[in-house]
């Protein structure tokens, strides 16, 4: 019986655990987190990132000496050298040999100084690459999250309006039955209240939709439990406008967003690769070392007897070594004008970075300029909703009690429920899209994307 109730006892605590990860809910952070997790272009971009590292790497160990041993290993069949008579005789032959070189550049116009900054450049430009692909994720989900809260504040609000349609249809029923209303008015009630209904489903249907979609933002299973983390629209922080000027947002954006960062990096990787480039066209000074040795099975030498006598492999090995250390000046005369037109390449790949910043940077001046003007426009028709639904209240308000009084007929109290819902949906379509706005611009400012 003891161990019956600990097993039952456990059961119910897994049961208990799998609930609450069930129920746990989302907020924008964690959706953000959720998706530059799983996000495939992230992916792609920190892959990216890792391929300039490892080319930076690669540049910076070119600056120190080589070394490569080599070995070879050779038969001969039929006639051949004696190389210890000078003749030629018919006999096979077996020959080994053996290499060390090494070789540094001294001096090459900081070429590979110049190419490992450029590369250093690059790996940095990499890395806010990915960052900048983060970025664009977490709009795409900010926005998508927060059309999300709307389409459930909208559905929130086709409920309220069944439970007023049902309340009014349960007191309507009442003055038919007591002869005081005609049942026509009954019948009226309850056509909206099927109006109503519909409403709310197509509302719910709007919401999966919405949840839909950003799963897909996410690259999250279509599968997956989701119930998002709603804080009320009117609690969600936002700066005031006078804060988000939009050329103090601009100037501040120009040193923080990534892409602009990427911009100036990529174009100090361009020039260090111009400089790179002209390096080839000058003389280049290197040193070189190595040593060699072989054996040759056919090769004899003198005894102390005076006999020709084959000599041992390691003997030979020993015998044969030789060293040697080289500088060499390698002066480029003609390669098909590869040097020069590398360097003329380089110089316009700069100049064309240098067009892509200015572009990027208007681009950016244009959307922060946007979003301050969609951002103003937005609050002015919010205050102009938020009039509105005070109007349709207190209007719909003086339409119950003339209904009550049966001083106003079903249809136009049906009208008056039916504007002020409207009204209320509307206002909180601008309430939101006001927030998303000055979201944005908050986070044009290095603010990020928070709603508590």
């Amino acid at each position: 019986m003891i161990h019956r109730k600990i097993i039952l006892a456990f059961l119910f605590t897994i049961a208990a655990g799998l609930y609450s990860i069930a129920q746990e809910k989302w907020d924008l952070r964690k959706c953000v987190e959720y998706a530059i997790a799983n996000n495939i272009s992230v992916k792609q971009a920190d892959i990216q990132q890792r391929i300039a590292e490892l080319q930076l790497k690669e540049s910076e160990l070119s600056q120190y000496p080589n070394a490569n041993f080599s070995t070879g290993v050779t038969w001969g069949f039929g006639r051949t050298r004696d190389f210890s008579t000078q003749t030629i005789v018919s006999q096979n032959s077996f020959g080994n040999s053996f290499g060390l070189q090494s070789n540094v550049n001294l001096f090459n116009w900081f070429s590979a100084r110049n190419t490992r900054k450029a590369n250093e450049f690059e790996a940095e430009a990499a890395k806010h690459s990915v960052d900048n692909v983060r970025n664009d994720i977490a709009l795409n989900v900010a926005a998508g999250y927060l059309q999300l809260l709307l389409s459930i504040e909208q559905q929130k609000a086709t409920e309220v309006q069944i439970n007023q349609t049902r309340e009014q249809l349960s007191l309507t029923t009442k003055q038919v039955e007591a002869g005081s209303l005609p049942p026509l008015s009954a019948l009226e009630l309850e056509a909206q209240l099927a109006r109503d209904s519909a409403a709310y489903v197509a509302a719910g249907a709007v919401v999966q939709q919405n949840i839909l979609q950003l799963k897909a933002i996410m690259n999250l299973d279509p599968a997956t439990p989701f119930e998002p983390e709603a804080p009320p629209v009117e609690e969600i922080p936002v700066e005031s406008l006078d804060d988000l000027q939009p050329e103090i947002v601009y100037k501040i954006a120009l040193s923080n967003q990534p892409l602009q960062k990427v911009n100036q990096l990529r174009i100090s990787a361009s020039e260090k690769s111009e400089l790179a480039a002209k390096a080839a066209m000058y003389p280049s000074i290197s040193l070189g070392t190595g040593i060699s040795t072989q054996y040759f099975s056919l090769y004899r030498d003198l005894n102390n007897s005076g006999q020709m006598v084959k000599v041992p492999y390691w003997t030979q090995l020993g015998e044969n070594t030789a060293e040697n250390i080289s500088i060499n000046l390698s002066v480029p005369i003609f390669n098909s004008g590869s040097a020069k037109i590398n360097y003329q390449r380089a110089k316009l790949n700069t100049r064309n970075l240098q067009l892509q910043q200015d572009n990027d940077d208007f681009n950016l001046k244009q959307k922060i300029y946007s979003a301050y003007n969609d951002a103003t426009a937005a609050l002015k028709q919010f205050y102009a909703a938020k009039k509105t639904v005070e109007i349709s209240q207190k209007t719909n308000d003086f339409s119950k009690r003339r209904y009550e009084l049966g001083m106003l007929n079903t249809i136009d109290l049906i009208t008056s429920q039916n504007n002020l819902l409207a009204a209320q949906i509307e206002l909180l379509r601008t309430q939101f899209d006001y927030v998303f706005k000055m979201k944005v611009l908050e986070f044009y400012k290095g603010m990020g994307l928070k709603l508590q």
